[in-house]
């Protein structure tokens, strides 16, 4: 839940680097002029727009300072982003057993 009361509901489809990515097309924003604003280097801005890194607690922050994007909520979509491409591969956990406790939902 947010500061509003409000339940967002965050795609698991999409990530913070379309966001991003969104966000820089709409302003016209090129990678050089986003990684010199942010004290990044230009190949950190493209390995994330890439998919080969996920944002850092720290980039989010600098995004949220600089854009106005919520931190917290780039880094949940991060975050249902890469769970959800885990659990598309169901055969990196096939060999694990849960515990006798633990009810598996399906």
């Amino acid at each position: 839940m947010n500061n509003m009361g409000y339940d967002i509901k965050i795609p698991t489809d999409i990530s913070a680097r379309d966001t991003l990515q969104d966000t820089m097309e709409f302003y016209n924003i090129t990678q050089s002029e986003l990684a010199a604003k942010l004290g990044v280097s230009q190949s950190y801005i493209s390995a994330i727009l890439n998919r080969k890194k996920f944002m850092s607690s720290e980039f989010a922050l600098k995004i949220e300072k600089t854009t106005g994007l919520n931190a917290e909520l780039l880094l949940k979509m991060d975050l249902h982003y890469q769970l959800n491409q885990l659990k598309a591969k169901g055969d990196l956990f096939e060999k694990l057993t849960p515990y006798q406790w633990v009810e598996v939902a399906s």
